[in-house]
């Protein structure tokens, strides 16, 4: 049974839904069909009873942040509703991401007398010194100089080079600001070692924050991927907890615990059967934060990728709004782009000849020569063949006509 939270008008976002006063279909707008207040409800109830049933499937474990900020970890087939692990902790919404597996062994201890990690350089390590972003007292302490930490070494195999990975672990100062390094190295073959990437990062005593890094492979016979927790000044003080190492991706999602084996969270699979609500003209509303890289805003479609509306992010950070009938793509909307961990709206206006749409801070985009998918199904923050979004989904609407230019530009004003 899912528990649902009671809503902090606190930790709404700032961006909800439409400009107030307006007709938005909130206010005896009888076009609206649909209606998902995810941040809001942080439920897949639909609101006022518009909209699908919404089914999701996955077969693991998976994490979230809560309304306090706290890393909780939820069964198979859990929706997840995320917020900032910084305070204020805004609702964010529905969390809909791609599988993952975590080689970061031992993620919630990390110090160099655990299983898989050692010590790099001299530090002083406290272990169980502090509460952790799960809630329980497993962070550890590091004080140290300019490259003293700790490591874990993950094999690699294979043609290597060119190869992405991502290692991140959440870091705290203790009481002063402290300067962390998070690093990856490359080992084996004939080339010797070689730093793939560093990233330096103030973190201060107000509140945990992921530290991340990605980075890709040079050579074509490395054997070893070196990951590294460690201090970037004199005497740094600082609480580290939770790590991920990921293979063949440029960017960390949300955090799999492991012990002495990878872990790997499945994908989350979200759709619901809109068979009986839709019409061939119609007007969509997204609104949403963006994670990183490329993935499926939302998208409705026949159970193919042959009959579909699409809104994506593509590996430009554009916002594209995709039309596909009988297999050929019709419309192909540039909305704009959008910055990683930013929110956004996105609305679109469909019918036979006459597609439109806009995001936050765009102009109307337009295309007068389309035909008329068949859908029947709809599917927040993913497709038919698991590109997902891997942000997050605030409001999810749909109204059975096709709105005015003006109507679309005030939904995301």
């Amino acid at each position: 049974m899912l528990v649902h939270e009671t809503l902090n008008p606190v930790t709404r976002p700032v961006m909800r839904g439409v400009t107030r006063g307006h007709t938005d279909g909130t206010h005896g707008d009888v076009s609206l069909v649909m209606h998902f207040d995810f941040a809001g409800k942080k439920s897949p109830i639909r609101k006022d009873n518009l909209g699908p049933v919404l089914a999701l499937t996955r077969g693991s474990n998976a994490t979230h942040n809560d309304a306090a900020g706290i890393v909780q970890t939820v069964g198979n087939n859990v929706f997840r509703f995320d917020h900032l692990l910084a305070s204020p902790n805004i609702a964010l919404g529905l969390l809909p991401e791609e599988e993952r597996t975590n080689r970061c062994l031992t993620s919630g201890d990390i110090r160099s007398a655990a299983a898989n990690w050692y010590i790099a350089g001299s530090p002083t390590e406290t272990e169980d010194h502090a509460v952790a972003p799960d809630g329980t007292t497993n962070a550890t302490r590091i004080v140290g100089d300019t490259g003293h930490g700790v490591g874990q070494n993950r094999s690699i195999s294979g043609d290597t080079s060119g190869r992405a990975f991502a290692f991140a672990y959440f870091g705290r100062a203790t009481s002063d600001d402290a300067s962390v390094r998070c690093r990856l190295i490359e080992f084996g073959g004939v080339a010797g070692a070689s730093t793939m990437a560093t990233t330096i990062k103030t973190v201060t005593s107000a509140g945990w924050e992921r530290v991340e890094v990605t980075g890709t492979v040079t050579e074509t016979d490395r054997t070893l991927i070196q990951m590294l927790v460690l201090s970037n000044g004199s005497a740094q003080d600082f609480l580290v907890w939770g790590g991920d190492f990921n293979d063949d991706t440029a960017f960390i999602t949300s955090h799999v615990p492991t012990t002495l084996a990878a872990v790997t969270r499945a994908a989350d699979v979200i759709s619901g059967d809109i068979s009986a609500i839709v019409t061939p003209a119609m007007t969509l509303y997204f609104e949403g934060r963006t994670g990183f890289g490329a993935g499926v805003c939302m998208q409705l479609d026949d159970g193919t990728e042959n009959e579909r509306f699409r809104l994506e992010r593509n590996s430009s950070n554009e916002i594209h709004f995709i039309v596909t009938d009988g297999g050929s793509g019709l419309a192909d909307l540039n909305l704009g782009t959008v910055a990683d961990q930013t929110d956004f709206k996105a609305c679109v206006s469909v019918a036979l000849n006459d597609v439109k749409g806009i995001i936050t801070g765009g102009t109307e985009q337009t295309d007068t020569s389309v035909t008329m998918p068949t859908v029947t199904t709809y599917r927040p923050g993913m497709d038919t063949s698991g590109d997902e979004w891997g942000g997050t989904i605030a409001d999810n609407k749909l109204w059975r006509v096709n709105k005015s230019s003006e109507f679309i530009a005030e939904q995301v004003a």
